[in-house]
């Protein structure tokens, strides 16, 4: 069909493409006549021959469409094809030269062709006068300097303008010829350097003339690529907006590319500006895709072309950044240095720019303004654009020094965005950002100083957040906060005496602890935690007294003064433990022994038991703490000597005897007794006392002590304790052990000790009228008496005791008569006597 009427039908099918095929043969014949035949026939001949053809089938064609419409449209368009033949058989005399007719016959073709179409209405006309005009481009080519491109392109723009300022009739032809043309133009750049391409690998020149006069190769001319592509894309991007064609978006984008890449090769830049330029389309795509995100139809295709540019540069990006990392992995702490390349520095800055437009066009929602850094940031594309821009430090500068301020910049913008994964990227800078101002102690330590307010201002921010895992992140964020305090301490006293270290550690540590309790769940106790750190530093490398005393005092110092401050009296037991850590140090460097230390240190438990006792309530844990470290490390240490292991004893147990007292705790008092107890009998031995009463005296004591306690106050039941089970077992201890002494065969004191607990029984509990010591007193009084006086009786003869025995009876009967009372009575009656007088 050649005719936009309405659908033929089978019959008029069938005519028209016999009609068109016998139209072709005759179009072929009268070629291959000029063509063949052309030389033998005169000039005037030939002209006529063509001139008479071509009119006979133009007015042919036309009278025999009202009767016979397939075959008069062929013998039309047969007339109308044979025009550019009759112009090419005229420049064959005329020599206008192959430029001049390529133009002359695009001009036919757009004009005769296009007026032809509108006349007769020819699909196949319409499609000829458009590629008329790629020729009409092409001539211009190859007569000026102008690309057949451009050429082109602009005048598919032309076309486009006049759609709009056009009938409704020519808006449909206008939109197919801007579209048609651009398209042409736009793939024409891509078509000239591929073709110029496989002349390259084939080896040979033939064509690359042609392809420069045409505009499709060479430099001058490649040059202007990219202005076709522009006009390319301004008029597709139009027509594909009001066609919602995907397609047309599409030959757009490879026309603008294709331009692109034309003109870049044909400049051949450099490497460096490649780089840069690459960067910049990434960023510029970014852009574009961030503008046309709520487009209803440029969204997708944006989407499109910024995913595969991200896949793309996430790969160099990796590159910047590894080999940011092997720059500094290879120069720090070397000789050698890095000059730098500013023009690499700005490629990757570019492409950090770029990764942060990414996150931005993926905020869920716009922000606030204040919080679209922080929010963009926090996105994983934000974490990728500052951890870019920092590897551009190293890359631009060579500088250790500018890497590591970078590093502290790119940790607080990460610190402040709050997500957990910039957290992590954060910790990863602070930590290595302080080693790579080795060099410089002073920036070192600046810079991890920075880091560490910058990991404690992220901790703050965490712990404030809601959610299971945020006060471990806080936490952790907190100790990466004191590493670069501590950091900042050791850089800032290199070369320094490892006392002064710590100290500085110690003091920033205590520093760190106020910033860190703006926060929420304790952040600052994990500084004050820290605090110990410096003095267990100091005691396990064995540092000399001198300074690691003053490390102590300084940890100490801290404590008492925080728990002051806070009124925390959990945080004076920090003090507590380093106080006895100053004493320790204190002994070191008075040059006393371990085993003297540890008795020092029991008695500085002394002095912190009377603090606590005059200490307000709250903060007497604190001090009684103090004391009981004391005590216990004290008693390990004095356990290396003997005799300063008895001294620790008795005065630790003599503490104890002073808290039960003031406590009112007969079991902490009465458990100290022991205590003292263990340290005599611990001196005793180790003085050599042999003397069992010795031993037993101090038990005796205490149970002496105990008793009387006992009796001061009353039974769980209410009953009270009688003296045989307060003042009984003393008794029963010391004077039994003298007296079995003695019986063994040992010296005579031993029955003067065992008279003399019988006599003080007998006396106190006459006095006190106990009846259990007056008793035990008398017996053992007995006892010794009968024991020491069986050597004097045994020379006496047996009617003597005989004698002695029977007199005594008597005397007895005698007595018992004149009270007419029995022997079983008057024992009741003393018994009765007894329990009411005595106790």
């Amino acid at each position: 069909m050649l005719t936009q009427p309405s659908p033929p039908s089978p019959k008029r099918a069938a005519a028209t493409w016999i009609a068109g095929t016998g139209a072709f043969l005759l179009l072929a014949a009268a070629t291959s006549f000029v063509a063949v035949r052309w030389d033998q026939l005169p000039d005037a001949g030939k002209l006529a021959v063509l001139g008479f053809l071509t009119g006979a089938f133009l007015a042919g064609g036309r009278r025999l469409r009202r009767t016979f419409p397939a075959t008069g449209d062929a013998l039309f368009h047969v007339g109308a094809f044979l025009l550019p033949v009759d112009l090419a058989a005229v420049n064959l005399r005329i020599g206008m030269g192959w430029r001049g007719l390529l133009l002359a016959e695009g001009l036919l073709a757009a004009v005769a062709f296009g007026c032809m179409a509108a006349w007769s209405r020819s699909v196949v006309l319409s499609w000829a006068a458009l590629a008329g005009m790629v020729a009409v481009a092409a001539g211009v080519a190859g007569l000026s300097p102008l690309p057949g491109a451009l050429v082109l392109a602009l005048a598919g723009a032309g076309a486009q303008v006049a759609r709009r300022h056009s009938p409704a009739a020519w808006a449909a032809p206008a939109s197919r010829a801007a579209v048609s043309w651009s398209v042409v133009a736009g793939l024409a750049p891509l078509a000239g350097l591929l073709t110029s391409g496989a002349l390259w690998y084939a080896g040979t020149a033939v064509g690359r003339g042609v392809l420069v006069e045409l505009g499709l190769a060479g430099r001058a001319q490649s040059l202007l690529g990219v202005v076709t592509g522009t006009v390319v894309v301004v008029v597709l991007g139009r027509e594909a907006t009001s066609r919602r064609d995907l397609g047309l978006a599409a030959v757009a984008g490879v026309s603008l590319a294709s331009g692109a890449v034309t003109t870049w090769v044909a400049a051949d830049p450099g490497v460096t500006l490649t780089y840069q330029a690459l960067a910049a389309v990434f960023l510029a795509v970014e852009l574009a895709a961030l503008l046309v995100r709520h487009d209803p139809f440029w969204s997708l295709p944006a989407r499109w072309v910024v995913t595969t540019a991200e896949a793309v540069a996430g790969t160099f990006a990796s590159l910047a950044v590894l080999s940011g990392a092997w720059v500094v992995l290879v120069f720090v702490g070397s000789d050698s240095s890095w000059d730098g390349d500013a023009g690499a520095g700005l490629s990757i800055a570019l492409m950090a720019l770029a990764w942060f437009v990414a996150a931005l066009r993926r905020l869920p929602v716009r922000p606030p303004f204040g919080a679209i850094v922080a929010r963009a940031l926090g996105h994983p594309f934000g974490v990728l654009a500052v951890a870019t821009a920092v590897a551009a430090v190293p890359a631009a500068t060579g500088s250790l020094a500018a890497t590591s301020v970078a590093l502290v910049v790119g940790a607080a913008l990460l610190a402040a965005a709050g997500t957990e994964a910039a957290h992590g990227a954060a910790v990863v800078m602070a930590a290595g950002a302080p080693s790579l101002a080795w060099r410089s102690p002073a920036l070192a330590a600046a810079v991890a100083a920075s880091c560490a307010l910058v990991m404690a201002g992220a901790a703050v921010g965490r712990s404030k957040l809601s959610g299971p895992g945020e006060v471990v992140a806080a936490h952790m964020l907190a100790v990466v906060a004191c590493a670069g305090a501590a950091q900042a301490a050791l850089f800032l006293a290199r070369g320094a005496d490892q006392g002064v270290a710590l100290s500085l550690m110690a003091a920033a540590f205590w520093a760190l602890a106020p910033l860190l309790d703006r926060g929420r769940h304790s952040l600052g106790d994990v500084a004050r935690m820290a605090l110990a750190a410096p003095a267990l530093v100091a005691v396990g490398i064995g540092l000399r007294p001198a300074p690691a005393l003053a490390v102590a005092i300084v940890v100490a110092l801290a404590y008492a003064v925080e728990a002051v401050r806070l009124q925390r009296p959990a945080v004076g037991l920090g003090a507590a433990a380093a106080a006895q850590v100053v004493v320790l140090h204190g002994c070191r460097l008075a040059g006393l022994s371990v085993a003297e230390a540890g008795l020092v240190l029991c008695i500085a438990a002394a002095v912190w038991s009377g603090l606590a006792a005059v200490a307000p309530v709250r903060w007497r844990l604190t001090f009684l703490t103090a004391a009981g470290g004391g005590v216990v490390v004290g008693m390990a240490l004095a356990a290396y000597e003997p005799r300063m292991l008895a001294n620790a004893l008795v005065v630790s147990g003599g503490l104890g005897i002073a808290a039960g007292v003031s406590s009112g705790r007969a079991s902490v008092g009465h458990g100290g007794g022991v205590v003292v107890v263990a340290g005599i009998m611990a001196h005793l031995a180790q003085s050599d006392v042999t003397a069992l009463e010795a031993y037993m005296a101090p038990v005796a004591a205490h149970l002496t002590v105990i008793g009387w306690h006992l009796r001061s106050r009353r039974l769980p039941t209410g009953a009270d304790v009688g003296s045989w089970p307060a003042y009984g077992p003393a008794v029963a201890l010391l004077g039994g052990s003298a007296f079995a002494e003695r019986l063994a065969g040992g010296p005579g004191w031993h029955a003067l000790v065992a008279g003399s607990v019988g006599v003080a029984a007998v006396a106190v509990g006459g006095w006190r009228r106990l009846a259990g010591p007056l008793m035990l007193g008398t017996g053992l009084v007995a006892a010794v008496t009968i024991v020491e006086s069986l050597p004097a009786l045994s020379g006496v003869p047996t009617w003597g005791w005989l004698a002695t025995g029977g007199t005594f009876l008597l005397l007895v009967g005698l007595t018992v008569e004149r009270s007419e009372t029995s022997p079983v009575v008057a024992g009741r009656r003393l018994v009765d006597v007894i329990g009411e007088r005595f106790e």
